[in-house]
């Protein structure tokens, strides 16, 4: 199973590049798990580093420095260096990752965001109110 945008109708000049989900050996393992009657697990995750993650080819609007921070992230993701590293705000001013700590990529606290980080314009509604 393969999920992609095509580049030229999202941005034809700004697009730099996306994610693309490839589930497609994951997908025959739990066929082959099944048929020696083994059992699926419950949740499954992963990215870039499990491969279940590949990216679309860079569009034009990517500069060869653009190019070259996404390879860098992605190397970095697959070798599961933190992702997260504090102090990092929330954009209301509120520490939401103290410094000295890191999260990677399948860090619980990552599960439970509900902030924008500084820099970012907006809000988000909290979704346990029902008067919102």
């Amino acid at each position: 199973m393969r999920s992609r945008l095509r580049p030229g109708r999202a941005r034809p000049k700004g697009y730099i590049t996306g994610a693309d989900y490839y589930w497609t050996d994951l997908f025959e393992t739990f066929v082959e798990t099944l048929q020696k009657g083994g059992t699926l697990p419950n949740f499954v995750t992963g990215g870039y580093d499990k491969d279940y993650v590949r990216s679309s080819p860079f569009g034009a609007g990517a500069t060869p420095e653009a190019i070259n921070a996404a390879k860098t992230a992605m190397q970095a993701i697959k070798n599961q260096d933190p992702i997260f590293v504090g102090p990092i705000k929330d954009n209301t001013g509120k520490t939401v990752v103290p410094a000295g700590t890191t999260y990677g990529s399948y860090a619980d606290e990552l599960h439970q965001t509900n902030y924008l980080i500084d820099g970012v314009i907006g809000s988000i509604t909290d979704v346990s109110d029902p008067k919102q």
